[in-house]
């Protein structure tokens, strides 16, 4: 999520170089670093990768250096979570934020994922182990979406992960040599999931569908890009 709409007035936009306003009335736009003084809205870090709301209505920015609370109609910063080990975060880069139907936020980071209950701001850690076969694929977290079946799925530069959220099962989806139904890359850079409650993985190369019928296979789109 690169972009989010305010009340039909403005859209904040995440970009390489700060967080955008853009006034959809005016046209007008202005750019939110790192340089603004106490009180007023700034982020922690000009490199912006995604954006959401929270439940409770603040903009979510997530960035290089960790994740901003924005109060959008007050234009101030609430609160900051760096990702510098002062916090519960992973380290490195935040790639991604997301909501899910339980109200709990879910953050991607560079070496995993963090799923935060926003009444109570406790996190808990999902994370890659070898020895593990209940943890999330390696690499990078660089995606999530929810589908209406209970499973939480997660894309990482290593592959694909299903969490069943009533269970907390979980099963990975890797590329396997020579089968045609497996990820034809390793890496997963977005997820969707379309109108037939099909679930699409985009990859490097083509993008997959895993089928809302409960199959345990990925299907090829090969005209898909």
């Amino acid at each position: 999520h690169i972009h989010v709409e305010d009340d039909g007035k403005a859209l904040w936009i995440a970009t390489a170089g700060g967080l955008v306003k853009y006034d959809l009335e005016t046209g007008q736009h202005r750019l939110f670093g790192q340089e603004q003084t106490d009180g007023e809205l700034q982020v922690i870090d000009r490199f912006v990768t995604s954006l959401a709301r929270a439940p409770t209505g603040e903009l979510l920015v997530t960035s290089a250096s960790g994740v901003d609370v924005i109060d959008t109609e007050n234009m101030r910063t609430v609160t900051s979570y760096r990702n510098d080990g002062s916090s519960d975060f992973l380290p490195g880069v935040v790639w991604t934020v997301f909501v899910d139907s339980q109200e709990d936020v879910w953050f991607g980071s560079m070496s995993g994922a963090v799923k935060m209950d926003w009444q109570t701001r406790k996190s808990e850690l999902y994370i890659h182990d070898d020895e593990d076969p209940n943890t999330i694929v390696e690499g990078q977290v660089r995606s999530f979406i929810e589908d209406d079946m209970g499973n939480f799925w997660i894309g990482s530069t290593g592959g694909l992960t299903r969490l069943d959220k009533k269970t907390g099962v979980i099963k990975r989806y890797y590329n396997e040599a020579g089968n045609p139904n497996s990820l034809g890359a390793s890496a997963v850079w977005s997820l969707a999931i379309d109108e037939d409650g099909s679930l699409w993985a985009g990859t490097d190369p083509v993008a997959y569908t895993h089928r809302r019928c409960r199959r345990t296979t990925l299907c090829r789109s090969r005209g898909a890009r």
